[in-house]
């Protein structure tokens, strides 16, 4: 038995990226259709635009803005393909035990009314009621466990 770590987007999820997607558009490009509508188009056709910068090679804002929008979709394309291998990774990693024969279960007595000193002792009795259970070989608590849906041999939990 293994965690697994669904990546399947929701309902509430793709309904929240659609409407996201459809604010920025209607923002982002609003803007630059009310301004086109504002400008003397005989003006803008013979060249004058907004420049920044000296000497012989200005560069207009609207390409300043160009530049910058392709450089700073690099950085997130590039962050975002790191995260995916980091993902991958820590997904592939190798736990150090096999993961077919491990139980994992949640308990938290602090729901339940326990404070902490009653909350440790639960734990204390729990762990140990837990390893006199015939076929246990060894038990422990954790706060954070890793990926377990793969195998040391790199295949994946409950495929054999």
């Amino acid at each position: 038995m293994g965690v697994t770590f669904d990546t399947r987007p929701d309902a509430l999820v793709l309904a929240f990226t659609v409407a996201l997607t459809v604010m920025t558009t209607l923002l982002f490009g609003l803007a630059p259709t009310l301004h086109a509508s504002k400008t003397d188009l005989v003006t803008a056709l013979k060249g004058s635009a907004a420049t920044v910068g000296r000497g012989p090679r200005k560069v207009s804002l609207r390409h300043a803005l160009v530049i910058a929008q392709v450089a700073l979709s690099m950085v997130a394309l590039i962050g975002a393909g790191l995260f995916v291998r980091s993902v991958r990774a820590a997904y592939t990693a190798d736990p150090g035990f096999d993961v077919d024969r491990v139980l994992l279960a949640s308990f938290d007595p602090f729901l339940r009314g326990y404070n902490e000193s009653s909350g440790r002792e639960f734990y204390r009795r729990l762990l140990a009621r837990v390893r006199t259970v015939p076929g246990i070989q060894s038990a422990t608590l954790a706060r954070r466990l890793p990926s377990l849906n793969h195998r040391a041999d790199g295949t994946r939990a409950g495929s054999r």
